[in-house]
């Protein structure tokens, strides 16, 4: 009997409540307190870092803890006869709204840079762009591409992944520069901020950087956080957040406070008259909470997961695949995330871009739990999401009677599935399957592959599967079949048949399932070793089989006990019985059947038992006793059947004379 279980594992992943909604509402807050030696008379706070009026961001609401000068990028206040302790605050109410630049056809790479825009050409102290070594890795990343918005994405997307976020690089006044982050791979949002500049900068690709605030789920809350702006001609600045992991737009919960050509610059400079008095700063804080939401964003791509390899056994690797499809006419980046699988998965995202109305399929390899009890039958569920709120999910079954899937076959399946989407578009189609649903050991298999030619135009290809490979001509809207044969092994095995030239490449995958010869198990067989002739008991025994055994007859002696269609998995099986049936018999039982083919079986199984108290007339035979009773009835009766009559009188014989 196989009892299901179900096993979910929601994995450690921890959406941002805001980053799904296209606006939200934000009440934000800056304050600081000064300490001040006596006799200081005059001082001057002049802000840099303070919410900006922006195309996706809307002051609503402003407050100052005094009278200030508001400049363009500016806020000064000034104080007359100081007390020793001052403080200052402003407050504001923020709309801010999902801010995505939508490009919607190729931006050709390299590109032409206008003279206003050079500035953020220019290597800086912390953006070390005129690096050899910054700018032969961006050379690597960035290959042969040609589309500005693929090259952008490219480096922001290697940064994300290859930079580990690490606070030990956090300090008050300074970030590392761009040459060390590359060096050493670690740093917070500024250093991977200032890497991807410099190395857009490297390319000729102008960036900016970009100081403000935004939501993570790491505090959980509002935190300063940095992220780019990038020249994209004809478009303006598009934002890129690699720390995030938002390419081409950041979500609604950045609040833009400043924007320089410089990185890390302050945010509050001070004046002061006196000659020698000095004064104490506190660091600026800044504190944000989402006041209202407004509606959320729609669902940009369409998600849809394939589980590749289905009903495997425990610690079997599953290949995934997960169909995106590009719903708008603009260039869309997003980030997939596993949110539930059969345990935990280390890297649970994957950055994907899409150019307009773009399908792509992207892969992913999971694993199944191991040391998994062999009378369970598993069931889990997988869960993909996207950035934009996407779901899909899909049950996966596993157990020990399953074969193993490896890392390597499922390795070797995504490989020629990523070969195969390079030419997704094509209208050349190849598909095989074995001439059987499932075999024996014993028999020949032959593999059928039809290939199908929808163009108007002819195709040479060659066809293998295994080491076996054939030459095949396909003409325009001609179908063929191309055959091989397959050697069989005990087990569901999956293979792939591959069709190819030189620009074209499809795979079929297929499953051939050999299944054992019915082999019947006798188990715990149990009777009595000695019994009395005329008592009773009983045979017992458990009768298995993995591989369904037809038309199975059970004797003993030649007397029919149980019959069956077909008989697979296990039974108990109980035969009442009398000591006498065995007494002088080669006793045992038969068990006679047939495979799937009408393939003819038979086994025996000894029974061996020793009768007691056998009677007399059993012990000498059966005949013997007949004869015996012969003799005394006929003795018995022996008057009647011997008494003699009395003899006869002798005859006078005639002389005849002559």
């Amino acid at each position: 009997m196989i009892a299901v279980f179900l096993l979910l594992l929601p994995l450690a992943y921890a959406q941002e409540e805001y980053r799904n909604y296209h606006d939200i509402n934000v009440s934000l807050r800056m304050e600081s307190t000064l300490d001040l030696d006596s006799g200081i008379n005059y001082l001057s706070s002049e802000l840099s870092l303070f919410p900006r009026e922006t195309e996706f961001q809307d002051i609503i609401r402003k407050e100052y803890s005094k009278n200030v000068l508001e400049r363009e990028n500016s806020i000064l206040y000034e104080w007359n006869d100081l007390p020793e302790d001052l403080a200052f605050s402003l407050d504001y109410d923020i709309k801010s709204e999902f801010n995505m630049v939508n490009i919607k056809s190729k931006i050709p790479f390299p590109i032409e840079v206008p003279s206003e825009y050079e500035e953020y050409l220019e290597a800086t102290p912390l953006i070390n762009s005129d690096s050899i070594i910054i700018r032969e890795k961006a050379d690597e990343i960035i290959g042969d591409e040609d589309d500005l918005y693929e090259v952008v994405y490219k480096i922001g997307s290697w940064a994300n992944e290859n930079i580990n976020y690490s606070l030990e690089t956090l300090t008050e006044e300074l970030t590392q520069n761009s040459l060390w982050v590359l060096q050493n791979r670690k740093g917070v949002c500024d250093e991977l901020t200032v890497l991807f500049i410099a190395m857009l900068r490297s390319q000729g690709i102008p960036a900016k950087f970009v100081s403000g605030s935004s939501y993570t789920n790491v505090i959980p809350g509002f935190g300063n956080h940095a992220w780019a702006e990038v020249y994209f001609p004809g478009k303006g600045w598009v934002p890129f957040d690699v720390t995030y992991g938002q390419y081409g737009y950041v979500d609604s919960t950045h609040i833009k406070m400043k924007e320089s050509s410089m990185a890390k610059e302050p945010s509050v400079s001070y004046r002061w008259s006196s000659g020698e008095k000095n004064i104490n700063v506190n660091p600026l804080n800044i504190s944000a909470e989402v006041i209202s939401l407004g509606d959320k964003l729609p669902n940009y791509i369409d998600v849809s997961l394939n589980v590749l390899k289905d009903n495997v056994k425990s610690g079997s690797y599953l290949p995934l695949e997960i169909g995106l499809e590009n719903t708008r006419d603009f260039y869309l980046s997003t980030t997939l995330y596993i949110t539930k699988a059969p345990m935990e998965v280390s890297d649970n995202f994957k950055s994907v871009l899409l150019k307009p109305n773009e399908k792509k399929n992207v892969y992913w390899i999971i694993k199944v739990p191991e040391n998994l009890d062999d009378q369970y039958l598993y069931t889990s569920k997988i869960e993909i999401l996207d950035f934009f709120g996407d779901i899909s999910e899909s049950d996966v079954e596993y157990a020990n009677k399953y074969t193993y899937y490896s890392l390597e076959e499922s390795q070797e399946k995504v490989y020629q599935l990523e070969l195969e989407n390079r030419n997704s578009e094509s209208s050349i189609d190849l598909f095989c399957s074995p001439d059987k649903a499932r075999y024996y050991s014993y028999e020949n298999a032959t593999l059928v592959c039809r290939i199908s030619n929808d163009e108007e135009k002819s195709y040479q290809f060659d066809v293998c599967f295994m080491e076996d490979c054939r030459n095949v001509i396909i003409n325009p809207d001609e179908k063929k079949e191309v055959m091989f044969g397959i050697s069989l092994q005990e087990g569901n095995y999956e293979y792939h048949a591959r069709m190819s030239d030189n620009e074209l490449v499809k795979s079929s995958y297929f499953d051939v399932n050999v299944i054992k010869t019915p082999k019947l198990n006798i188990n715990n067989i149990d009777y009595p070793p000695i019994i009395g002739y005329r008592d009773s008991a009983e045979l017992k025994f458990d009768l298995s089989t993995e591989s369904p055994a037809k038309n199975l007859m059970i004797k003993i002696n030649d007397q029919e006990l149980f019959a069956f269609d077909t008989y697979v998995g296990s039974e108990n099986f109980v035969v009442p019985f009398n000591g006498k049936y065995f007494y002088g018999k080669d006793s045992g039982l038969i068990f006679e059947y047939e495979d799937s083919n009408g393939k003819k079986y038979d086994q025996k199984q000894d029974i061996i038992i020793k009768i007691t108290d056998v009677p007399f007339y059993v012990r000498i035979g059966y005949w013997w006793f007949l004869i015996a009773a012969l003799i005394i009835s006929l003795f018995l009766f022996r008057r009647k059947f011997f008494r003699l009559k009395e003899p006869p009188m002798p005859m006078k014989k005639k002389i005849s004379k002559i």
